[in-house]
């Protein structure tokens, strides 16, 4: 079931940003993308307020969260989408992609402003692997839709090869008009040199590629990544303004992703 936090989100304390609804010549948006690992970190430590606190310092706009507990026992009982949710004043919306005895597990979005539930729902599998799932969320800016997608991609090859086979079709991106603005948020499990990137890059456009910054660095492994694994990409009239990868100590130890950073412009 998909949950939602019943509160609305302080404005931001940075400048030139405007929340969703406002009518302006452009809108800017902050988001990002964070594989957290159920929230343990290299220390072995499993803290969602570590996660939040991570998130805080960078205030972005929406945050596609992967690897999320609700209920489990290992997460003690807790519902991690919410705890940190509450704890940064946002709005929530969770998916399972896997539902035990007891608990859940799957992909969060928290967003400042409420968003509206497009749909959310499973993608194929491979030889009984963890089952993955998407959560496609949309937001009305200056009378047009906004579309906001989050998943995580599954590890093998041939799984995720069949899983953005499904993405690109009729239920999820292939729904699409090819000029509607889009963002999606993923741990794809690959790099640019992949099947699966390749694919996905020839519907949307990394905003790694931007030709306003240089490419950021890699997001895994957090202490001395050396892969890139977590990807923002857009479509439509979108722009990219600017990439970042955090590095500080903190980044480096509540996960063992890194997340990714995206400025964009809705003009």
């Amino acid at each position: 079931m998909l949950q939602t936090a019943e509160k609305r989100v302080p404005a931001a304390r940075r400048q030139n940003a405007t929340l969703p609804g406002y009518r302006s010549d452009s809108m800017r948006l902050r988001i990002m993308t964070y594989n957290t690992h159920g929230c343990v970190g290299v220390d072995r430590v499993r803290s969602p307020e570590r996660i939040a606190e991570v998130i805080a310092a960078h205030e972005p706009d929406i945050v596609g969260l992967q690897e999320m507990d609700v209920g489990r026992a290992r997460s003690e009982y807790k519902d991690q989408p919410a705890v940190i949710a509450d704890a940064l004043g946002m709005h929530r919306y969770f998916y399972p992609g896997i539902r035990f005895k007891h608990g859940r597990y799957g992909n969060a979005v928290l967003s400042r402003t409420p968003l509206d539930l497009v749909t959310a729902g499973e993608l194929p599998g491979w030889l009984g692997r963890r089952v993955r799932s998407a959560i496609w969320l949309s937001m009305k800016i200056n009378g047009e839709r906004l579309h906001f997608i989050n998943t995580h991609i599954g590890l093998q090859r041939p799984e995720r090869m069949r899983q953005v086979k499904a993405f690109l079709g009729p239920e999820w991106l292939g729904g699409l008009k090819e000029d509607a603005p889009v963002v999606l948020t993923l741990d794809l499990n690959t790099g640019p040199r992949g099947k699966a990137y390749k694919m996905l890059a020839e519907r949307l456009r990394n905003a790694r590629n931007s030709k306003s910054r240089q490419v950021p660095g890699a997001t895994f492994p957090s202490p001395l990544p050396v892969r890139h694994l977590d990807h923002i990409f857009v479509g439509g009239p979108l722009r990219v303004l600017r990439v970042e990868v955090p590095k500080n100590r903190l980044v480096k130890r509540a996960s063992d992703h890194r997340p990714v950073i995206a400025d964009i412009e809705y003009p």
